[in-house]
């Protein structure tokens, strides 16, 4: 309900009456009342929100502190994707704080690893980013890194490097993608063979290394970028791949 009619609707009036129909069966539901919490938030009403929040922190208990984080940030993202940037601005910026002092794991970290994720993923389809949403572009990027190398696999954590590439190519900060790119790239090295990944890593490599001027490094990172997607069958997937790999080609 919140990712169909809140989210993608836009409908956050009716998300907070769907949800509110089955609060009182799952009061001791986090998922529940932290959505409910969030549709409440958007709709302005303040106490049944601060009461659907405090009821999912109460169900978290050990984790209550992340279950704040995750309730504020999908907040903050609504109000993003609603346009609302000044609104989701002063709800990130202490947000992301605490987050970043949260220092012991909770169940609930790969929620707000994949949603910082997803604010990042929408600011990198931005075609121009004002200096608020570049920096969030980098602390989103380098949040859902920290919270998938507590709670992913190597697979997760691979992803997020190169989520991070993307986001300091975007930003014209080379060196970093680099850096995230090659990372990346050592953890599928040292745990198996993810050829779909390791091809758009290269990419981001090869993008890197052409903005620094490394002839060399570009020429073997895009050559093996193209050589693994000669593999590729699905056409959503070549597009995509086609799409990225145009900065290089």
């Amino acid at each position: 309900v919140s990712h169909v009619v809140g989210e993608e609707s836009g409908n956050w009036a009716l998300a907070r009456s769907l949800i509110m129909a089955l609060q009182d069966k799952y009061t001791g539901s986090v998922g529940v009342q932290g959505n409910l919490a969030v549709a409440c938030y958007m709709t302005g009403d303040w106490m049944n929100a601060l009461v659907a929040e405090a009821r999912s922190n109460a169900a978290a208990k050990e984790s209550a502190t992340a279950v704040s984080i995750w309730v504020r940030l999908s907040t903050a993202y609504a109000l993003q994707r609603k346009g609302s940037w000044d609104d989701a601005f002063r709800l990130y910026d202490p947000t992301l704080d605490l987050a970043r002092e949260v220092a012991t794991p909770s169940r609930h970290d790969s929620s707000i690893a994949t949603l910082a994720n997803n604010i990042a993923s929408d600011l990198l389809d931005l075609e121009k980013r004002t200096k608020q949403q570049e920096s969030l572009l980098e602390r989103s990027a380098l949040l859902s890194r920290a919270y998938w190398f507590r709670a992913g696999s190597w697979i997760h954590q691979e992803r997020a490097d190169y989520l991070l590439s993307l986001a300091y190519n975007a930003l014209g900060r080379h060196h970093e993608a680099r850096e995230a790119a090659a990372r990346g790239l050592a953890t599928i090295d040292s745990h198996g063979d993810e050829p779909v990944d390791r091809a758009f890593l290269n990419v981001e490599l090869a993008v890197a290394c052409k903005a620094l001027q490394q002839p060399g490094e570009f020429k073997v990172a895009r050559d093996t970028a193209r050589g693994l997607a000669q593999r590729f069958d699905e056409p959503g997937l070549k597009q995509w791949f086609d799409a990225k790999f145009a900065r290089v080609a």
